[in-house]
């Protein structure tokens, strides 16, 4: 790279542009003769060296490009007294370590762009944008003539990912496509630094293994730094100043010295790294010093006391930074969790399970969440022939928690049989807070799987023992989760009551400071709203003399007011703030509804295609479901049938979840009228009749009536 800038300066320089590389010196001391030999400069016996170099440049204008400055950092008077004395000399110094002058302008040279875990999935990766993969692939056609990137591209931008797209690493692992393949050499990586050497003749010493560089570098570090950095290897990703101080033991001082010599990144959110390669050279290191054990336990008790502190805050009004510090440090909190389990500590599970399970279902990580409780709960398992202690019962009521807001129906017999030891255990030794979360997670059950009559009992205790614990965001969910209850029971007659729930729900929400419960509770006021139009409407007759405008005419009217789209777009608006993709997908769904219902077929689509996105990237195949059935009624009424009737016929296989019955109900009321257009009125019947078993929310009701009519007109 100095190299490159120098290339282009060559014409803002008279008196030229010099390389001096320095990587073979021993001593400061050979500083100005080394440079005085690049330039040719003939010196006389009245001055020193120094003194001869300084007198000559100072009439000069001239670049020079001092290469490898680390090994002379002594030296670095040298450059401050020639700009002083020189004010026409530019100098470019390359170092794996500041100089510390006044003078000095730092340029910190970060690896090459490689695509990152929020550039997948990996297929949809342009190479053109990524320098790594670009140098990868061209090492790579000189090792072997026939390679393809594109064959090879997952394990390509893994290989990137670990080596930080430094140029000499990615030009070491690409050395050795003579003899391995990519998932071999991504392999071999993963397991040692060692592997990034080679054996070419015409590389310099110092380039021929990555373990070398490594070598030089820590030599460089005095013994404090050198403790501090082994010891930050525990870090997984990023982390805090705070955490390095009391974990490592690093001072700020020291992580600065860290971060000059280019042992720790700093990064623009003012938290601190280690390259991933540096990380397994600084766990040798670690080993060797006898340390693993009490560095990675305090570790553990760090990040176990600060979920427990981002638990409260998730829970109230700090909640997004609550969330995004999660985020932040998920890597350390997972790796904090593991060692717990490995180390059967129970104290530290009990700290972070509460905040781990409502992290993975507020950023819907549920997979992640699931896996991280299971593998406790399996590590950790009593005999078969002893009671489990109150904790591992937690972290039973946990993995419940994640398992059913998952929305995964029916529910297998083993996960039942959990839910009914965790109540009776929680229940038999008082553990109030266990109890009320096995409730609540039993009427959340019932509640997806439309048995609301079953569900309402374990509700309401749970609100009871939540109130008696003084737990009010629990509250909230448990007030949240009646709602809804309401909306799957259905009924014109509950609306009042409805509202007056969601209200208790909208209330506590914001007393708390409970973003998301806010959201949930607005989003829920526009559905009302919605459903309150369909079921006055429901009465009305059909106003318009030709049967096949009957639905477009009708559907207008459903969703004329402005306020319930502005109900979904205030909640759409805070999950995104939040953070929480899930119910972001959610709201599109409902806001691509009102859209089609109002006639807007484009905005329908566009709102339609990024739930679905969405709901893909999160793997919650519900709304993705409810969204390909919209998808397919905006196709109908377009009058593209074959791609409506086949929306509306992959909507329904998608549908396995009783509570998005209303989204089952529109595809088969799509295919009702796919049917109609074919001349098939015995399967569009058939569809309609289905519908009417099951069609107690009102919308549903209006929405039968112009296919109804459709019906009629045709036979």
């Amino acid at each position: 790279m100095s190299l490159e800038v120098a290339r282009r300066k060559l014409e803002a320089f008279p008196s030229g542009v010099y390389f001096i590389p320095l990587a073979s010196l021993q001593s400061d001391a050979d500083l100005a003769p080394t440079i005085i030999n690049v330039l040719g400069i003939h010196i006389s016996d009245k001055g020193t060296p120094r003194e001869e170099l300084v007198s000559y440049l100072s009439q000069r204008q001239m670049l020079l490009v001092l290469d490898n400055f680390e090994q002379v950092l002594d030296g670095a008077e040298l450059v401050s007294a020639t700009l002083n004395a020189a004010p026409h000399v530019k100098i470019i110094v390359t170092s794996r370590e500041t100089l510390n002058l006044q003078e000095e302008w730092v340029w910190d040279v970060k690896g090459l762009r490689y695509p990152d875990e929020y550039d997948l999935p990996v297929q949809n990766i342009s190479i053109e944008r990524y320098s790594a993969l670009q140098l990868f692939a061209d090492r790579a056609q000189r090792a072997q003539h026939d390679f393809a990137l594109d064959r090879e591209l997952p394990c390509i931008v893994r290989i990137c990912q670990l080596v930080g797209g430094v140029p000499l690493a990615l030009e070491l692992a690409a050395s050795w496509l003579k003899t391995l393949t990519c998932a071999e050499i991504l392999s071999e990586i993963e397991r040692s630094i060692d592997f990034l050497a080679t054996n070419v003749r015409n590389i310099p010493e110092r380039h021929r293994s990555i373990r070398t560089v490594f070598d030089h570098s820590w030599r460089m570090c005095n013994a404090t730094e050198q403790a501090a950095f082994r010891r930050l290897c525990v870090f997984r990703g990023s982390f805090e100043r705070e955490a390095a101080q009391q974990i490592a033991g690093s001072s700020l001082l020291t992580l600065s010295a860290l971060v000059e010599k280019s042992m720790l990144a700093k990064l623009p959110t003012g938290r601190y790294k280690v390259h991933e390669l540096l990380r397994q050279y600084a766990e040798e290191q670690l080993e060797a010093s006898g340390e693993t054990t009490a560095i990675h336990d305090a570790h553990m008790r760090y990040f176990a006391a600060y979920m427990h502190t981002l638990t409260l805050d998730i829970k109230g009004r700090r909640q997004l930074g609550g969330l995004n510090a999660i985020q932040g440090d998920f890597g350390n909190l997972r790796a904090a969790w593991l060692r717990a389990v490995d180390q059967a500590d129970y104290d530290a599970l009990d700290r972070m399970m509460e905040g781990m399970a409502l992290y993975c279902d507020m950023r819907a990580r549920y997979q992640v969440g699931e896996g991280l409780l299971q593998r406790a709960l399996e590590a950790l398992a009593p005999p078969a022939d002893q009671d489990p202690y109150p904790v591992w019962n937690r972290l039973r009521a946990r993995w419940i928690q994640v398992w059913i807001l998952q929305e995964r129906t029916p529910l297998p017999d083993s996960v039942r049989s959990h839910i009914e030891a965790c109540h009776a255990f929680a229940e038999a030794h008082n553990d109030r807070d266990t109890l009320a979360l096995c409730l609540w997670s039993t009427g959340e059950l019932n509640r997806f799987e439309r048995a609301h009559d079953n569900g309402l009992p374990a509700y309401r205790r749970a609100l009871a023992l939540y109130r008696e614990v003084g737990d009010n965001y629990y509250v909230v969910r448990v007030l949240r989760g009646m709602v809804h209850g309401h909306f799957v029971a259905g009924g014109v007659d509950q609306w009042d009551e409805l509202f007056a729930l969601n209200q208790q729900h909208l209330d506590l929400a914001r007393q708390i400071g409970d973003h998301t419960g806010m959201a949930h509770a607005i989003y829920y006021d526009g559905w009302i709203a919605l459903f309150v139009t369909g079921s006055r409407l429901g009465g009305q007759p059909l106003r318009h003399t030709g049967a096949d405008a009957a639905l477009p005419a009708l559907l207008p009217a459903v969703a004329a007011h402005d306020h319930r789209e502005r109900y979904f777009r205030e909640a759409l608006a805070i999950w995104r703030q939040m953070g929480d993709r899930k119910s972001v997908g959610v709201a599109l769904v409902g806001l691509g509804m009102l859209a089609w219902l109002k006639g807007d077929h484009a905005d329908a689509t566009t709102l339609l295609d990024e739930a679905i996105q969405i709901s893909e990237a999160v793997n919650f195949m519900n709304t993705y479901g409810m969204a390909v059935s919209n998808q397919g009624f905006v196709a109908l009424l377009e009058d593209d049938i074959d791609r409506g009737r086949t929306l509306c016929q992959h909507g329904i296989r998608l549908h396995n979840a009783p509570s998005t019955v209303f989204n089952m109900q529109l595809a088969q009321l799509g295919l009702a009228i796919a049917a109609i257009a074919d001349g098939d009125l015995a399967a569009a019947r058939e569809q309609v009749r289905t519908v009417l078993e099951t069609a107690h929310l009102p919308l549903a009701q209006v929405l039968i009536l112009p296919v109804a009519a459709l019906m009629l007109a045709h036979g």
